[in-house]
């Protein structure tokens, strides 16, 4: 039980920490880079921050990058957000049927399974992530270039407006079947030019380019350094 213990451990913390950040708490403490009472970043930004700036010798230099591209890009918050729900939540669906397994099947067979299915796991989840990953970057890069980038300025608030990508897809469909939605939100998309509540005018006043005053647009261009709210 080792490694589905470590897996449990790892998908409730990461999917706590992004529960307690839906629902708008501030950082009680320093989490990495981010100060006590700021608005906190989802849990796999920590994680990849302190992975790539400690063990990667990204240092200072690599945060500040970071940092920007977070406040910057709605596109890529929502998209770390996903991979903390995929990788969160597939590390305890998996680690929950591994344990299953181990208390069902002889010693032996127990012993092999629990050592072996954490990582037929990860190999898996890295096949699916990588593609995934690469498409979301894509389609981010041609949204900054069309000037098509949407999004608040920075709250980190997951129930904002954000631009469409192939997960807010199929949420958007199963949200669709829910008799009431959250007062003040809508789903811009960029895809078909049209904005929910938009009216007739196909949503080109939510077009804006990544340029413009972010207090007037409410979009944040990847060259702009934003401080978090506090």
């Amino acid at each position: 039980m080792p490694l589905p213990t470590v897996m449990y451990y790892f998908g409730a913390v990461h999917l706590t920490l992004d529960f307690l950040r839906a629902r708008g708490y501030q950082a009680p403490f320093r989490i990495s880079s981010t100060p006590k009472g700021y608005v906190m970043p989802t849990a796999l930004y920590v994680l990849i921050e302190d992975i790539v700036a400690v063990d990667g010798a990204g240092g200072q230099k690599y945060r500040r990058a970071l940092r920007d591209r977070y406040l910057a890009s709605p596109y890529f918050r929502q998209m770390l957000f996903e991979m903390n729900c995929f990788w969160g939540g597939g590390s305890i669906i998996w680690a929950t049927i591994t344990t299953i397994l181990i208390f069902t099947t002889p010693r032996d067979v127990a012993y092999t399974l629990g050592w072996s299915l954490p990582f037929v796991w990860a190999g898996l989840w890295t096949i699916i992530t990588i593609p995934w990953v690469q498409t979301d970057l894509r389609r981010e890069k041609a949204a900054w270039a069309m000037g098509n980038v949407q999004g608040e300025p920075f709250t980190d608030d997951i129930t904002a407006p954000t631009p469409i990508t192939r997960f807010i897809s199929v949420s958007g469909r199963l949200q669709s079947m829910i008799p009431f939605h959250k007062p003040g939100t809508r789903h811009v998309d960029l895809e078909g030019g049209g904005g929910g509540g938009g009216g007739g005018n196909g949503g080109s006043e939510d077009t804006v380019p990544p340029t413009a005053d972010a207090a007037n647009s409410g979009v944040l261009a990847p060259d702009q350094e934003v401080k978090p709210e506090e």
